[in-house]
Order: structure tokens, then C-alpha cells, then sequence
């Protein structure tokens, strides 16, 4: 109801009717009124005219002044008793003036208004004081003149300005002014015309603000449209929303296809989602929050879901403080939320398999565990790898190698619950989380019939292949209660598993840890091996079969702990490598071999050649190019020949796809040292990368030496390998030599070089010289087998 209706109102009732007191509040005025209904036996109708007439006026928007003064030429002059209260009261009111404008005079923001104020109300102090005067001359009848209502107005609207000028600073003095101002205005008879004043303001005011809210909301909504954000508008007492085209276009819905109703709305909000969007527009509403902000799914007109970020205000509310009317912006956030998920995605599942990946894992896992430890139930942790996965991937390429992990990822997927996880870890390892709840048996069930499911093959790009698998086994809580403890468990159960021989499954035991506390601890012996020299090189004779001539020898490491004696290479080798201190030791037995070459070849026989091992390690770390130019730096340093020195690998490393292997290999090839293939036949090695690679010799393994006879398999096996080896211009060194017969048969099958214990033991440098170099065994020249290194049992590891 507006001000004006409210003041016909209250003037529609007969006077002994109106309140004494009321209290008029209008959104956006400059003042609150307070209004003193004036007790009058009667109105007559010209009085009543005058009133109508100036309310009309002031609702028609014309001249303040003119509505003033109209009203005040209604009969005041009727009653004396009006007259002489309304001099008394004018003084009194003036007053009142004069202690507000000291309390203006004290605002820092009030300025040079309240001078002139000050002056007005000077001038229209001496008026009252000859007002009285004329009105005691008169004998007690006069009415107001035109000029003392004039200056009165306008010092009552210079008392306004004011104080909506300085009202930040000086709220009280404001609210005093207003009431000095109506109590004035009312004691002088011009009752109607205060309120009329107090509205006419009110309303201007009110006028003003709307119309610059109107229109910073019309550079608002454009703002927000050119930003590309659609506009609604929700009137919350109608259950009305107005949308902007912005807004429906986002959607893809026509001006007939929605609708202004809420419900149409909350129609289309994702099922899912509706509750918690009503949940934060309802703490908006309230005050509980100042602002509306969701990110929510709705429904396109196609029947497509989007992701929106909607977000709002209340931009009105009633007296009650309830909201009224609420105004806010859509934006269209699919692509963000697109890019978030697939960062999430990328986070938490590998992208070959689309399996859980390590971190999702660790999640997982520590909610399971969680719930054994509140249920008293068991949890079944294993570890999986694919048995010589390596081999598969380098031989045929690693396009095939994605292909068996999505294949093999299928078959462990198909052995499970919808309930359980499965994770790739990387590479060829998967791990899975088994809830066991009361059936203890299951674990055990599931590791056969992932092995079970192995042993069919694989068909993959026109290539069948039988590919195994090996599984470790922990369980919760009987071997750890602790995530992290749960799947080193299951680890070193995975490596009993593949060192029991592959395609099996291993339970955890404490005797693993035993075993594992182990190479822990010959790992840190080995860091202080190193530092200590406790290592040193023995040498085996390769002999030149058809001659009997020693032509070269190969070195190998052995390790001499001083509190646990002698140390097998078979243990301390593979704890090299997987800590990678087989870098350093492989440089030192590198340079170590090269000085003791130099030496025999200056002293003994310029064309010896002594054979070093490189592990795979050795090639494949980043330090690993560095290596290779310090070690051909050496054979410089040395004036050595690149023959004087020959490379031993294995097949793997050969079939190794990565430029910086290759690399390597080539360097080492290109410096004229030579290159063996040691335990050749043993591995999935295609024999086409010997024709891509100069090999020099290749080692037959001890494996098929071993049972040489005459018309075996072994003997047509090894007469295989020599016969394609020399047609590729390739040398042959047979391992594990150890009767004569063997020997025999291996030179009549073509067989180039021997080496094994039917020559002897591998010697330390000074036994080794004394035995092959000694004065009147020139190397090269007798065939017989010195007494001193005849066989004395089948070849330890070499390291």
C-alpha cells in the first residue's frame, strides 16, 4: 500500500477514531513520520475539501509548495486557540532547531550548508518574535502570512537536506531534526500539510531509488549477459521466475516451452541433485547465508543434462525480513566439469586398463581395513604379476604388450565380486582387495582361479601366447593390521612365489620377513662393501677348442664379508641390482679387469681378451650414458685397443626397444670392443635382432651342455646353435664344460671357445697367471689341462 493510500486511509476516519501516535515507514525515504492527530470537535467540508485537494496534488506529483500552501489557506484563523499554541509551540520548535543545528555544526561532512541554515532560521526567529507582537496587538486573531509558512517550509526542508546529507555521522541529530520538524509543522495547524511533506518526500526519495536500481539492474543483467550468464528473476511470494534469453538458450528451450512457474523449474533439476539445491536456496532465503551458490545438473530441452553453477541473492525482503524477491545468474560449467572429471579420472585410474590405479588403491584400502578392525572380519590383499611379461613386451613390441595387460586385466576382472578392487599398480603388476567377511577359504579359492583362467592363451594381434601368472598373499589382520605393512607382506610372498618357479601362489609367512630382513641386510653390507674393498676378481680360461689354446678369460666378482666369509654372487648380485649399487661396482669391476688385461697382454700375450659382465641395470639408468664414455675414457688412458676388451649381456637386454640401450650398445660396438650373448637359447629372444646387432660370440648355456651325449637332443640343440651362429658370422662359447666328452663332442660339432671347470676354477689373478702364464706355458701354445685346476665339482653362480 503506498504512502498516499494509507494517508486516505487514516483520514477516512473520524478524528476521535485516529490514533494518537503512528508511525509511517517508507523503503527509501529520507525521514520517518511521526504524526500527532490534533483532537477536533468537528471538520466542516471546506477543511475536508482542502484535504483532498492536497492530497491529490501530491499524489499527482505537482509542486510541493503550491499542496502547502493550498492546505494552509484552509480556515486557520477559525480557532484563537490554535493561533496563540501555534506561536507558543513555533517558539518552542525554533528552539528545537537551534540544539540540532549544533549538533549538525559538529559533522565533518556537513559543510557550509549549515551556515545558511543557520542564517534562515535567524531570520525566521525574528518573524515569530514580531508574529507574537502583531498577535498581541490584535487581540488575539491573525492568521499565519504566506512569507512565515514559506520560510517555515523551506527551513524545514533545509533541516532534511541536512540531515540526509550528514545521516551516516549523525543518525540521532537526523531523527531529532525529523521530529522538531513534524512537531513544528503540526503545532502551527499544518498538520496535513506535514504529512503531506513527509510523503511527497518519502515518495520522491522513493522514486529516485527505484528508478536507479531499475536501472542498475538493466546494467546488470547486461553485464552478466555479455559474460555469457543467463538472468533470472524469482518474485517469491508469486512463485514466479522470469528468465532472460540468455538463460533459455543455454538450455535450448523456446519462450513457449517454459514456463514462469517454480515448479518448472525444479522440474527439470537432476533428481539427484534437487534436494541439496533447495537445501542452499533455503539457507539463502532465511539469512543463514548471504548468498545462493549450487552446482547442480539440469535437463536441456533435448533431454541432455548440463552442469550449471547457479547463483543468487535476496534482493528484497518485508517487514518480517522474509524474502521477497531473489535475483541471480546461470552459468554453464559442463566443460569445467568435463576437464575435472577427466583430471580425476587421470588421478585415480590408469588410463591403459582404466583399473583403479596406486593412489585410488591406497584409498581403498584404507577404508577395508577400517571395517575389519570395526567388524572382526579379514581382508585378502594380493599381489600379481605376470610371469616374463618383460620378454613378451620387448620381443613383440609394446603395442601387443598393452594388448595381453587389457586381456589379462579382462580374466582377473572376471574372477571376482563387483564388490572386491582391482588395481593396476604399473607395468605387469595388478593388485586386488578380497573382503572376506566369514569365509575364510575364499582367498585360496580366487588365487586358483585366476591361475586357472592363465592357462589358456592369449590371442593377441594374430599371436597366440601362454602367459602365466604369480601371486603373493597377505591377510588382514593376521599378518598386519597396518595398510602399508599389508601389501609389503603381499609383495615378499609375490617374490617367494616367482622364486618357487612362477605361476603359483605364495601365502605370506613370517619366514618371507626372515628372508627379506635378509637382503635388507645384504643390501646395506653391500653399500659397505663398497667402501671397504672387500670385493675382488677371479678369472675362468676360455679355451679355443680346436687348438687348446687359452685366448681370453672371463672376470667375475666375489665378495669376502669379514664377518660372514665368502658371499655367493647368486645373493648379492640381484640385491645390486635392485638397489642399484650395481653401478658403481660394475665400474669398479670394469676398471679393475681393464688394468689386469693391460698388464697379461703387456707381459704375456698381446692379443688376450678378457670378458666383463654388464648387468641391464648397468644400461638402462640415466647415469648410464656418463658410464660408457668413462669407461671408453679408461680404455684410452690405458692404451688399449677396444678388442682387448668383450662385453657380456643378456638376451633381454638385446631385445630392449629404447633408443638409450641401443645407444649404448652401439658405443660400446663402435669402440671395436666385442659383444657376447650370454645363456643364449634360454629366453624368448627372436634371433632376427642378431642380424640387427654385430654380435661377436654367442655363450651356449650350461642347460644344454650339461646332458651331452651322443645322438641326445641337447647334442642336436647345441649343433643347431653353431651351425646358424657361424652363418651369420657369429663365434661360439660353450658354457659349463666339464668332462671330456663334452668337450670332444662341442669341437666335432664346430664349437669355437669352452669354458667350465673340465680347465679349471675361476682363479685370482695371481693363481691365474702362475697356472696359464707360468715359464714354459706360454699362453697359447699346450692344450693339456694343468694338474692344479683339474675339475673339482659343477660351476658355482657367476654373478
Amino acid at each position: 500500500m503506498s504512502p498516499v493510500d494509507l494517508l486516505k486511509r487514516w483520514m477516512a476516519r473520524p478524528w476521535h477514531a485516529r490514533p494518537m501516535l503512528l508511525w509511517l515507514a517508507v523503503s527509501g525515504s529520507l525521514m520517518v513520520c511521526l504524526m500527532l492527530a490534533v483532537q477536533h470537535r468537528y471538520q466542516d467540508a471546506k477543511t475536508h475539501q482542502a484535504q483532498v485537494q492536497t492530497i491529490d496534488i501530491v499524489r499527482a506529483g505537482e509542486d510541493l509548495r503550491e499542496g502547502l500552501l493550498h492546505l494552509a489557506l484552509g480556515r486557520e484563523s477559525e480557532s484563537p486557540w490554535q493561533q496563540e499554541q501555534g506561536v507558543v509551540l513555533l517558539e518552542q520548535a525554533l528552539a528545537g532547531y537551534r540544539r540540532a543545528l549544533a549538533g549538525l555544526a559538529q559533522a565533518s561532512n556537513s559543510g557550509d550548508a549549515t551556515a545558511g541554515f543557520a542564517e534562515d532560521l535567524h531570520r525566521l526567529e525574528t518573524r515569530v518574535a514580531d508574529l507574537r507582537r502583531v498577535y498581541l496587538r490584535s487581540g488575539g486573531r491573525i492568521a499565519l502570512d504566506a512569507a512565515t509558512r514559506s520560510d517555515l517550509y523551506a527551513i524545514a526542508g533545509k533541516a532534511a537536506v541536512l540531515s540526509n546529507r550528514v545521516r551516516q555521522e549523525v543518525e540521532r541529530t537526523t531523527a531529532r531534526l525529523h521530529q522538531v520538524f513534524l512537531l513544528t509543522l503540526l503545532a502551527s495547524g499544518l498538520m496535513l500539510g506535514t504529512i503531506c511533506v513527509a510523503l511527497f518526500l518519502a515518495q520522491r526519495a522513493r522514486d529516485r531509488s527505484e528508478h536507479a536500481l531499475e536501472a542498475s539492474e538493466e546494467r546488470w543483467r547486461y553485464a552478466l549477459e555479455g559474460a555469457g550468464d543467463g538472468v533470472w528473476d524469482w518474485d517469491v511470494l508469486a512463485g514466479r521466475v522470469t528468465y532472460s534469453e540468455r538463460w533459455k538458450a543455454m538450455l535450448g528451450i523456446d519462450q513457449e516451452n517454459m514456463s514462469d512457474a517454480l515448479e518448472e523449474w525444479r522440474s527439470r533439476v537432476h533428481p539427484d541433485d534437487v534436494q541439496r539445491v533447495l537445501d542452499v536456496l533455503k539457507e539463502a532465503q532465511e539469512g543463514r547465508a548471504s548468498q545462493y551458490k549450487c552446482e547442480y545438473r539440469i535437463r536441456c530441452q533435448d533431454g541432455s543434462w548440463r552442469w550449471v553453477l547457479d547463483r543468487g541473492m535476496v534482493f528484497e525482503r518485508d517487514a518480517a525480513g522474509r524474502a521477497t524477491r531473489m535475483l541471480g545468474t546461470l552459468a554453464d560449467i559442463s566443460a569445467l566439469k568435463q576437464a575435472q572429471d577427466m583430471i580425476w579420472q587421470q588421478a585415480n585410474y590408469d588410463a591403459l586398463t582404466g583399473l583403479p590405479n596406486r593412489r585410488m588403491l591406497y584409498d581403498r584400502l584404507d577404508v577395508e581395513v577400517k571395517k575389519v578392525q570395526t567388524r572382526g572380519e579379514r581382508l585378502a590383499v594380493f599381489f600379481i604379476d605376470l610371469d616374463r611379461f618383460k620378454e613378451v613386451n620387448d620381443s613383440l613390441g609394446h603395442q601387443v604388450g598393452d594388448m595381453l595387460l587389457l586381456s589379462a586385466a579382462r580374466r582377473l576382472q572376471d574372477c571376482i565380486r563387483g564388490t572386491d578392487t582391482l588395481s593396476r599398480q604399473g607395468g605387469d603388476e595388478f593388485t586386488m582387495l578380497l573382503p572376506l567377511h566369514d569365509d575364510v577359504h575364499r582367498a585360496q579359492d580366487v588365487a586358483e582361479r585366476i591361475l586357472q583362467s592363465f592357462r589358456a592363451p592369449f590371442s593377441l594381434g594374430g599371436e597366440s601366447l601362454y602367459v602365466s601368472a604369480s601371486i603373493g598373499i597377505s591377510i588382514c589382520p593376521d599378518d598386519s593390521a597396518d595398510p602399508q605393512g599389508l601389501l609389503k607382506n603381499a609383495d615378499q610372498a609375490l617374490y617367494a612365489a616367482k622364486e618357487a618357479g612362477r605361476n603359483r601362489y605364495h601365502f605370506f609367512t613370517p619366514a618371507m620377513q626372515a628372508r627379506a630382513n635378509a637382503r635388507l641386510e645384504v643390501t646395506n653390507d653391500l653399500r659397505q662393501a663398497l667402501a671397504g674393498q672387500q670385493f675382488h676378481l677371479v678369472y675362468q680360461p676360455i679355451v679355443q677348442l680346436a687348438t687348446g689354446r687359452l685366448n681370453k678369460a672371463e672376470a667375475l666378482v666375489r665378495w669376502q664379508h669379514p664377518a660372514k666369509g665368502s658371499v655367493s654372487p647368486a645373493s648379492f648380485i640381484p640385491a645390486a641390482e635392485s638397489s642399484g649399487l650395481i653401478v658403481p661396482l660394475g665400474s669398479w669391476i670394469f676398471e679393475t679387469a681393464v688394468d689386469q688385461v693391460q698388464l697379461w697382454r703387456e707381459r704375456f700375450d698381446a692379443g688376450f681378451q678378457i670378458s666383463i659382465n654388464k648387468s641391464p641395470v648397468q644400461f638402462r639408468t640415466p647415469k648410464s650414458a656418463a658410464e660408457s664414455v668413462n669407461l671408453l675414457e679408461l680404455l684410452a688412458d690405458r692404451s688399449l685397443p677396444g678388442q682387448s676388451v668383450i662385453i657380456e649381456i643378456t638376451e633381454g637386454l638385446l631385445l630392449d626397444p629404447s633408443p638409450e640401450v641401443q645407444n649404448r650398445l652401439l658405443q660400446f660396438r663402435d669402440a671395436g670392443l666385442g659383444v657376447a650373448l650370454d645363456d643364449f637359447g634360454t629366453g624368448y629372444s627372436s634371433l632376427s635382432y642378431l642380424q640387427k646387432f654385430d654380435i661377436d660370440f654367442i655363450k651356449i648355456d650350461r642347460a644344454f651342455v650339461s646332458g651331452l651325449a651322443p645322438g641326445s637332443k641337447n647334442l642336436l640343440l647345441c649343433k643347431a646353435m653353431i651351425t646358424m651362429a657361424h652363418e651369420l658370422g657369429i663365434q661360439v662359447v660353450a658354457e659349463g664344460i666339464e668332462t671330456e666328452e663334452q668337450m670332444l663332442l662341442l669341437r666335432e660339432a664346430g664349437c669355437d671357445f669352452g669354458q667350465g671347470f673340465y680347465w679349471g676354477q675361476p682363479q685370482t689373478a695371481e693363481r691365474f697367471e702362475a697356472a696359464w702364464f707360468a715359464p714354459g706355458r706360454v699362453a697359447g701354445v699346450s692344450g693339456n689341462v694343468p694338474v692344479a685346476l683339474a675339475p673339482a665339482g659343477r660351476n658355482e653362480p657367476l654373478g
